[in-house]
């Protein structure tokens, strides 16, 4: 975990910027469907987590495709969070472990002939 937050200070600004798109997008999404503010950042935040419980939808051409970039900007955030975690493991196995956490495919103990 340590390691994970160590490597979340570098890429903070880059996912915390689609965050902040996300619920600004949610905002304006509030204005185009006219809702509520709070449905509409709740409908971006549902969306770009990719949980999409459909309660609140788009009715206008407009408010479809702002859900779709809200729903891609979600995924990178995502993918974003998810490669540090992975990082973040391969780290601190290589530091407990001494050696690197590479997988080529090859047994590990590979007799030789």
């Amino acid at each position: 975990m340590k390691t994970f937050m160590e490597l979340n200070r570098v890429t903070f600004p880059i996912w915390g910027s689609l965050v902040t798109l996300v619920v600004l997008l949610g905002v304006v999404f509030s204005f185009v469907e006219k809702i509520r503010l709070f449905e509409g950042v709740y409908h971006a935040l549902i969306t770009a987590l990719t949980i999409g419980y459909g309660d609140i939808t788009p009715h206008t051409s407009l408010g479809m495709i702002l859900s779709v970039f809200i729903g891609i900007i979600g995924m990178v955030a995502t993918g974003i969070i998810v490669a540090l975690a992975i990082q973040a493991v391969r780290i601190s196995y290589e530091s407990l472990h001494g050696k690197d956490l590479t997988i080529t495919g090859e047994p590990e103990n590979k007799e030789t002939e």
